[in-house]
């Protein structure tokens, strides 16, 4: 009679760590469908792990949110200590499991109590939360206030515990162990999936889900609306699924899923929920994997015993019956025996009496017979599972060598993309370099193509923008009047009518630069310059010799004029006596005269000193006489950079600023300087006259003419 086929158990773990789970199932007699929708990998930088890990004793608590976290992080550790991870952690440093699986990982590296305390969520395995929560429950928030937290977990985890760890006060650190990434599934557990889907009966009797994690609910989601056709879609959505923590039920039935049942945490919950829905007694089933083998040791018994008698051997045939039927044999053997009994039968009717051994006999080998089917079909079917076993263990290594055939095959491939890629990016940029290439042609074509009126308006038209950038740029007035009437003259040349609008504009546009006033702004920014230079010899108010001195004349000897009349009279006139006696006093004098002229000039040197002691004079400002030598060196600075600032603005006509920075100057010239000297006034004259000659004018622009070039050009 042909049996309906076994119910599927999909398995969505990594592949890693799907075998026990997977065998599981399988020894409840169901068929196990390994699906994995996460893969776990190291992280690509491993050295923020690292660095945590090699300085273990500055965290006050160390927690692991999976067991995948604390097989990476010891086997991080191993590396970086080079000793066992029980060897190298402190036992000060206690650590923080979300549940047993974990602990149990920690066990296995050598992290175990008594030696090392292990924090996890307490109470009753029907009643611990393991979770986030449950073992933010167990911790000591006043202990870890202002100590340093390290998590260790994978790339995009929760971050509920770390918030609730900085709110109560520490400092945590988050460092990823592991990656998981999310693998896709062959062609073949696709078919597998439909073909549970496409079966008859209600779907959710045939196959059933083992929902481990949130992100592989999701991924799974994602998947099937890629994958499967709306009915498959619809009837996934119908499945029983198991899942071992309430959000992930929670997630499950946000995107669609209807048949959800939370088994809580451990391999055995989700056995135990698996082999109630496929309806399974654990019990029968373990005693049943336990007949085969009790059975073949005992017909092994049987047969390397020695010969027995004719009804040691009926009995031992019959050494699979069941208790009430060897009570029945028992019984009936003795009856056989007692002579009472016999001659009881005997006594009885003939028949009856004849007739009660053969039908006892037929009985006993129906039994015999019934037992040696009963052995012969379970050795059968114990052959027939471990050829299955086999089997599936054959198509299992083929499936993984297949895998890693595909993971190398894929690996060329991706090398062989990344070539073509650069490939196609060096291809790329030829191709841009020609179309560069290109248009610089096209455009070369294009200029040798214009005709003689594209040439002459082009020229015309780089004259005239020379114009405009010479008035709005420089404010040069005669440089830009030279280029318009170059313009005007290259159009007199051509003798167009078609050019009598443009060069009546150009007309118009030069004579208004005609009518600007001339402004001398190189005159202006001359007297600038020696303005700055003549700073330098300005006395200063606060100097010693603030009043310049008009130089002395010199006192030259003038001749003695003779005593008693014009000698210019006297020279007909003959000598006489007294004439010599004035002659030898005039000779006398004259020998006095050098000696005099000496004595005179170092009294009015002497009268100068003696009134120059003390000055009187009127002065506005006070501080003006107390600059120090430094101070009147950062003065005369100060002026000059004001007086460079005038010129720069003259010359960017920067008629405010100019006008300004002069008067700044003015000022500090009065305030600071003796205006009396002939220097400061002189000073003084020449940044007058750079402002009078510096006079703020209006340009005019070219937009006449360059409107009509342009209504010129659109034609």
């Amino acid at each position: 009679m042909p049996t309906s086929p076994r119910p599927t158990v999909v398995i969505t773990r990594p592949r890693e760590q799907s075998h026990t789970l997977a065998q599981g199932v399988h020894t409840l007699g169901l068929t196990p469908l390994v699906f994995p929708l996460l893969e776990i990998r190291p992280v690509a930088d491993s050295a923020p792990l690292a660095a945590a890990l090699s300085d273990l004793s500055r965290y006050a608590l160390v927690v692991f949110v999976s067991p995948n976290a604390v097989t990476h992080a010891m086997a991080c550790l191993t590396q970086v200590a080079q000793r066992s991870p029980g060897d190298v952690w402190p036992a000060d440093v206690p650590l923080a499991v979300v549940g047993p699986a974990s602990a149990l990982t920690l066990a296995e590296h050598g992290i175990a109590p008594p030696r090392h305390r292990i924090v996890q969520p307490a109470g009753s395995a029907e009643e611990a939360r393991f979770d986030s929560e449950g073992l933010f429950a167990r911790l000591d928030m006043a202990s870890l206030q202002g100590k340093e937290v390290l998590i260790v977990r994978g790339n995009g985890g929760r971050e509920w515990l770390a918030d609730q760890l900085r709110a109560g006060g520490a400092t945590v650190t988050i460092v990823e162990a592991y990656q998981r990434l999310a693998p896709q599934p062959s062609e073949a557990d696709w078919a597998a999936v439909r073909a549970g889907l496409q079966g008859e009966g209600p779907v959710r009797e045939r196959q059933a889900w083992l929902l481990t994690s949130s992100e592989a609910v999701r991924y799974l989601d994602t998947l099937a609306r890629e994958t499967l056709d709306a009915t498959d879609l619809a009837r996934l959505h119908e499945v029983q699924c198991f899942a071992p923590h309430a959000r992930i039920i929670e997630q499950a039935r946000a995107l669609g899923f209807t048949h959800l049942q939370l088994t809580g945490a451990g391999d055995t919950r989700l056995l135990a929920a698996v082999a109630a829905w496929a309806g399974i007694n654990q019990e029968e089933a373990a005693a049943a994997q336990r007949m085969p083998s009790s059975a073949s040791s005992a017909s092994s018994a049987s047969t390397s015993s020695s010969p027995r008698t004719p009804a040691a051997q009926t009995m031992s045939a019959a050494a699979g019956m069941s208790g009430n039927d060897m009570h029945a044999n028992s019984a009936a053997s003795s009856t056989a025996r007692s002579p009472d009994s016999r001659v009881e039968h005997v006594t009885g009717t003939p028949s009856t009496a004849t007739s009660f051994r053969p039908s006892m006999m037929r009985w006993w080998f129906v039994l015999v017979l019934i037992a040696v089917l009963a052995i012969g079909g379970l050795w059968w079917m114990q052959k027939r599972i471990d050829s299955l076993t086999g089997e599936l263990a054959r198509r299992q290594q083929a499936n993984d060598t297949l895998v890693q055939e595909a993971r190398v095959l894929s690996r060329e491939a991706q090398a062989s993309a990344k070539t073509l890629q650069a490939k196609v990016g060096g291809l790329e940029t030829q191709i841009t370099e020609a179309r560069q290439h290109q248009v610089a042609l096209e455009q070369l074509y294009q200029d040798f193509t214009r005709n003689r009126d594209d040439w002459e308006l082009a020229e015309v038209e780089q004259l005239l923008n020379s114009a405009s950038q010479q008035l709005q740029l420089t404010g040069n007035l005669q440089a830009a009047l030279s280029a318009a009437q170059s313009a005007d003259a290259r159009l007199a040349r051509a003798d167009k009518p078609r050019y009598n609008a443009l060069r009546r504009a150009l007309a118009r546009d030069i004579e208004r630069m005609k009518d600007v006033p001339s402004t001398d702004i190189i005159g202006a920014a001359i007297k600038l310059d020696e303005a700055i230079l003549q700073i330098d010899t300005l006395p200063l108010l606060s100097g010693e010799t603030t009043l310049e001195r008009e130089p002395r004349p010199t006192h030259a000897a003038k001749p003695a004029a003779p005593l008693g009349g014009n000698p210019a009279g006297n020279q007909g006139a003959s000598p006489t006596a007294a004439q010599e006696a004035e002659a030898a006093a005039g000779s006398w004098r004259a020998h006095l005269a050098p000696v005099g002229a000496w004595f005179a000039a170092v009294w009015a040197d002497v009268r100068d000193d003696v009134l120059g002691l003390i000055q009187v004079r009127r002065v506005e400002h006070t501080e003006a006489m107390l600059l120090s030598a430094d101070q009147g060196w950062f003065l005369r600075e100060n002026l000059k950079l004001r007086l460079l600032n005038a010129r720069l603005a003259l010359l960017a006509r920067n008629d405010a600023s100019f006008r300004g920075d002069l008067e700044i100057a003015n000022k500090l010239l009065v305030k600071y300087f003796d205006s009396k000297s002939r220097r400061v006034a002189s000073v003084q004259l020449l940044l007058k006259q750079a402002q009078a000659s510096a006079v703020s004018v209006t340009l005019p622009t070219l937009a006449e003419s360059m409107d009509a070039l342009r209504a010129l050009k659109r034609e």
